[in-house]
């Protein structure tokens, strides 16, 4: 018990001092719905809540980001996972798990914010300031043609 906690606070702390060394120096875009006005921004880059939370709590934080299909596979996933991991009591399966569900986490770090703009822009959103810099450099690093935005 006392084992996790202390590991969730380590993963906390990490997560503040990178998070405020890095993730605020990130370019901004963002969109807007041109039916009801909202607007969302996204940053490009590592994403570091997906990272560490997106395969676990059930997939919450992918659904919060739009991203319902992997939502709905991360808690298909979890599911299948707990259930395998109670019934087996294999340490081997528990690490080949693991290992696929950190595999998943670097990913979503990874693509999780090109995942997310790529998802509104389906949805009907389009960029506040096509031409700005930061909207450059997100269609590039996220290979959107000129045709999709």
């Amino acid at each position: 018990m006392f084992q996790s906690l202390f590991f969730l606070l380590i993963i906390i702390v990490i997560w503040y001092l990178v998070y405020t060394k890095y993730s605020r120096k990130l370019p901004v875009v963002y969109f807007k719905n041109p039916n009801n006005e909202k607007m969302e921004s996204l940053k490009v880059g590592f994403n570091f809540l997906l990272f560490f939370f997106g395969l676990n709590f059930l997939g919450l934080f992918l659904f919060l980001g739009k991203l319902k299909n992997w939502g709905v596979f991360c808690l298909c996933f979890d599911i299948i996972a707990l259930y395998i991991i109670g019934k087996e009591h294999n340490i081997i399966v528990t690490y080949v798990i693991e290992l696929i569900g950190l595999g998943f986490s670097i990913y979503f770090g990874l693509k999780g914010n090109e995942l997310s703009g790529k998802q509104l822009l389906k949805d009907g959103y389009e960029f506040v300031d096509p031409d700005s810099e930061n909207v450059i450099y997100a269609k590039k690093k996220w290979c959107i043609s000129q045709i999709e935005s």
